[in-house]
């Protein structure tokens, strides 16, 4: 038997004004959530579930609001979005404008303007029971990521403990931490990974 209870992930309110337009004249306005693995995440207005596009079906984008953007060379650009899959996309305003083929996009996340806004994270549990063995389980699980345009911090967490009649208890935890920072000067990215367990 199973039990898990879930809090969903925590992030800030934005605005719900972004117009992603498809190649077959579909038009969307909406929250953009994300681009991962190809595929653009956009909440509608009109609707209660997120929408999930394919990434190559996709011919424009506009928004005002402020996004990190990941460049084919792995730099991070940060800046709202405005342009076509001819004319390229265009992330930033003014100066610090940079023009970027659609195609060449792996990632695209929201920023906000403060440190609380920038947070993302959720945490998950869980309750098992083996009647056979009469053995319980409970699992705790987190995870917390920061990003800016030029960095990401990410920290996950679990905790596994567990009984059983007659054996010793157990208890395992896990932590796994990483940092990736943009060096402006050449646009290379340099970071570190690094994991911790404890066993019981």
């Amino acid at each position: 038997m199973l039990f898990c209870f879930v809090v969903p992930a925590f992030a800030q309110a934005r605005r719900s004004n972004d117009v992603v337009l498809l190649h077959n004249g579909d038009r969307i306005t909406g929250e953009i959530r994300s681009l991962q693995d190809g595929n653009l995440t956009i909440q509608p207005t009109y609707a209660r579930d997120a929408v999930v596009i394919d990434w190559s079906e996709i011919d424009r984008i506009d928004s005002t609001q402020t996004f990190a953007v990941r460049a084919p060379s792995g730099a991070r650009l940060q800046g709202a979005l405005h342009g076509s899959r001819e004319a390229s996309l265009s992330v930033g305003e003014g100066l610090s404008e940079r023009k970027i083929p659609l195609s060449a996009i792996s990632a695209i996340e929201p920023l906000g303007s403060t440190l609380w806004t920038n947070l993302h994270g959720n945490i998950d549990a869980g309750l098992s029971f083996t009647g056979s063995t009469s053995q319980q389980a409970a699992t705790i699980q987190g995870s917390l990521t920061y990003i800016t345009a030029t960095r990401v911090a990410k920290i996950n967490t679990s905790d596994q403990f567990a009984t059983q009649v007659n054996a010793k208890n157990t208890n395992e935890m896990l932590v796994q931490s990483s940092l990736y920072n943009q060096v402006k000067a050449i646009e290379d990215v340099c970071g570190y990974d690094g994991k911790l367990s404890f066993e019981q």
